[in-house]
């Protein structure tokens, strides 16, 4: 299962991304972000594809929290 991604500067400001995207989709989704955000939560996927995720995202956005929530 693809992972789903929320992406959140502020509770008022968060994009929603459908599972449609891939990886690759996402992290370039990121990577092109003009305003880069404080945290983003990776909320669905199998936890290797989530884990996988948050690496990559990490790396593209380096100032970033890349979290998976419990």
């Amino acid at each position: 299962m693809r992972p789903l991604l929320a992406i959140s500067r502020s509770p008022i400001s968060r994009y929603q991304l459908a599972a449609y995207a891939d990886q690759k989709d996402l992290v370039n989704f990121v990577a092109r972000m003009r305003v880069k955000r404080g945290q983003i939560r990776v909320v669905h996927g199998d936890a290797e594809a989530k884990a996988e995720l948050q690496r990559k995202l990490a790396a593209v956005a380096p100032g970033a929290e890349v979290i998976i929530p419990a």
